[in-house]
């Protein structure tokens, strides 16, 4: 015969009279859970399954303070150490594959038969058009020791490197200071430009 939703009995812990559905009260069930929860590293407060170390409070007080920015550092370097311990001597210097090759820049803007990397290149073979300069684009990829470097123009006239930079990509500063201490070198950036009315 099966039992009505009515049909009572004893909590197994605190003998309180139940629904015959349930093993315990809910005050002892409650109870019983929050044996198994972890406490929280700072208070010692019974924290949630999901947050394992921290009670939500004290793990707000803890990211807003120092610590959170000296975590993102920490775990940042941890990071790095990681990838560069993976891939030590591995596509560095002479072993990369793209090493005496240019860096490839995504859709290039095509202006008398040649593909430039930047609108800023191009505006600028236009000026030295305009001004009547003879000019050359990437004419020569120089080995730099442990690198490689190809400056964007080279006017003959003047025997004069020019390098055009809106902004400045991972090393490129250290090779282009390592470029100019050998060779007669120039640096046009988005002001000159602006400066030139070519902006």
């Amino acid at each position: 015969m099966s039992k009505n939703i009515s049909d009572k009995h004893k909590c197994l812990d605190c003998d309180k009279i139940i629904d015959y559905r349930n093993q315990h009260c809910q005050k002892c069930w409650g109870e019983s859970i929050r044996k198994e929860l972890p406490n929280c590293i700072d208070c010692g407060k019974k924290v949630s399954k999901y947050n394992v170390k921290r009670c939500k409070k004290c793990y707000h007080q803890w990211n807003r303070g120092e610590n959170s920015s000296m975590t993102g550092k920490i775990v940042t370097q941890i990071i790095r150490d990681k990838i560069s311990k993976s891939s030590k001597g591995i596509n560095k210097g002479r072993k990369n594959g793209m090493f005496g090759k240019p860096t490839p820049h995504g859709k290039r803007i095509k202006y008398k038969s040649t593909l430039f990397r930047s609108s800023y290149e191009l505006i600028y073979a236009k000026y030295l058009d305009k001004q009547g300069i003879k000019w050359e684009y990437e004419p020569k990829t120089f080995d730099l020791g442990n690198c490689t470097y190809t400056p964007d123009f080279y006017l003959s006239e003047s025997d004069t490197y020019i390098e055009v930079k809106g902004w400045w990509r991972d090393d490129a500063k250290k090779k282009f200071n390592s470029f100019k201490k050998h060779y007669r070198t120039k640096l046009i950036t988005e002001k000159d430009l602006r400066c030139l009315n070519l902006l």
